[in-house]
């Protein structure tokens, strides 16, 4: 009877399972009027790369400015680092003692503005820094190292030749530091060392700048009091002026004593031609004479004298002293 069972179970499920099989397909059937959407491609926007060739803008309130290129290095400075450059400037600029700048104990250093002096110490001496003669500190020396160091001021003269004195001591040798010392004339960064038993007694400046300044201001007032002290009561002007050049003086006069020759304005002393005196015999003969502020000044009268410019193409101009009773218009 159970195999009956099993046999009716068999069959039943047999059937189930072929029916399932060859059951219709279900399609689906999209709706009128609607279409689908088209899949949406990704846009990948790839920023352009940066050129050195544009230029830098800066924004303003009015309009974008271009900010000019920095100049490229040189190949000999492109790889120094920044502490290179520094040290290479500074020890370009290092003044140090040399025979040639010993005046007795004193180094004597030549003033250059941005220059870095050297001054060695020792300690239980006394290093001077002298000063220019009428410049004034206008504040305390400025160190690196003020607990090391000692340093005082003091003063010699009086008057337009009073001279501050700046006293350097270091405590212990094998220190290094600087020091700014403010004049109302000049500037000092001085290079401070000190050692166990060498040191500078005293140093100082020469300033060949101002002293060139000085002696062409000297010069300029002599050349001026020279031309303002003739005599207007002795001057003669009655002299005769023959040629063409650009050089051409514009006028000629004596004093009694000297004679004058003044050329025109904007002519430079090298453009100016040889002073020759015309003899009796009508020989050329040279003459001492000077340059000053547009004048040649000649330390004698003379009655003929020649001013020549080359030997073939000369340009020649003849001054003639003429007699007080001449007319010097024609």
């Amino acid at each position: 009877m159970k195999k009956i069972h099993h046999v009716i179970l068999f069959l039943i499920l047999t059937t189930s399972l072929t029916s399932c099989a060859n059951a219709p397909k279900e399609t689906i059937t999209p709706a009128k009027g609607i279409t689908p959407p088209k899949p949406v491609e990704e846009t990948i926007i790839k920023p352009e790369p940066a050129t050195t060739e544009q230029p830098i803008l800066s924004a303003t309130k009015e309009k974008l400015v271009e900010i000019p290129k920095q100049p490229a290095s040189s190949s000999k400075t492109a790889n120094l680092s920044t502490a290179d450059v520094i040290k290479a400037a500074q020890k370009k600029a290092s003044q140090r003692p040399t025979r040639e700048r010993s005046l007795n104990a004193i180094t004597m250093y030549d003033y250059i503005e941005g220059a870095l002096y050297k001054v060695i110490c020792a300690p239980d001496h006394i290093t001077d820094v002298i000063l220019q003669p009428g410049e004034v500190l206008t504040g305390q020396p400025a160190g690196g190292d003020t607990v090391r160091w000692i340093v005082g001021v003091t003063t010699s003269k009086t008057g337009a030749e009073k001279t501050y004195h700046v006293l350097i001591q270091p405590m212990l040798p094998g220190l290094s530091t600087n020091m700014i010392l403010a004049t109302d004339k000049h500037l000092y960064h001085l290079e401070l060392v000190s050692r166990q038993e060498t040191y500078q007694t005293a140093l100082s400046w020469r300033y060949p700048q101002e002293e060139l300044a000085k002696v062409n201001q000297k010069k300029l007032e002599e050349e001026t009091r020279e031309i303002a002290q003739i005599n207007i009561a002795n001057i003669n002007f009655n002299y005769k002026i023959d040629g063409k050049a650009a050089w051409k003086p514009v006028r000629v006069f004596d004093d009694g004593k000297k004679t004058y020759l003044e050329f025109p304005a904007g002519i430079q002393q090298g453009e100016l031609p040889p002073l020759f005196i015309v003899s009796k015999d009508s020989e050329n003969q040279l003459v001492n004479y000077r340059y000053r502020n547009n004048y040649y000044i000649v330390d004698r009268l003379f009655e003929k004298a020649l001013l020549q410019i080359g030997n073939k193409r000369s340009e020649k101009v003849y001054v003639t002293r003429l007699n007080p009773n001449s007319d010097t218009s024609r």
